[in-house]
């Protein structure tokens, strides 16, 4: 595994800190864009409490990729690491909007599964709606949202992030 310094602040965010409102409840920063994560995909396995699902983290998958957002983090970033708690860090190049190739720090499930397969690894209808609700204020590319909201989900609602982030208006399909 490759050491990222605490002073590599660029966080490259694929899931519920794509939204601001997510982000902000233990870090500051500034999204400076989105890019994209080649030759990975999404994946859900990890059972979370907090959020009534599985959450995502990313899997190695040659040829595809994995759309996000990017943070310049102004927070101790170690705040981020504290709050990804079962990740690891790590660095990974980003192909931005823009064409700029940018390095960012970025997070993985430790004990990566052989299993990821969202079809029987699902979210909570609240995650999602905070990844789609991310995707959307982010601005990732349309194709990339319809994918996101036909993720299929377990139907469960975490009453207190539904409200924190103010998910009910969010349409899924």
């Amino acid at each position: 595994m490759v050491e990222v310094s605490a002073t590599l602040m660029m966080y490259f965010a694929y899931g519920s800190n794509l939204l601001a409102d997510r982000f902000f409840i233990h870090n500051k920063g500034e999204r400076i864009g989105t890019g994209k994560l080649m030759d990975y995909s999404l994946g859900f396995n990890v059972p979370e409490e907090f959020w009534a699902g599985n959450v995502l983290t990313i899997v190695p998958s040659k040829g595809e990729h994995v759309m996000g957002a990017v943070w310049n983090v102004t927070s101790d970033i170690r705040i981020l690491d504290e709050q990804e708690v079962g990740y690891f860090s790590f660095p990974v190049n980003i192909e931005m909007d823009d064409g700029r190739n940018i390095s960012c720090r970025t997070y993985q499930l430790k004990d990566l599964p052989q299993n990821c397969d969202h079809s029987e690894n699902l979210p909570s209808f609240s995650y999602l709606k905070a990844i789609v609700k991310g995707a959307l204020e982010s601005k990732l590319p349309d194709y990339y949202i319809k994918y996101l909201k036909n993720i299929t989900h377990n139907g469960k609602i975490a009453v207190h992030m539904e409200n924190t982030l103010k998910l009910h208006d969010i349409q899924l399909v």
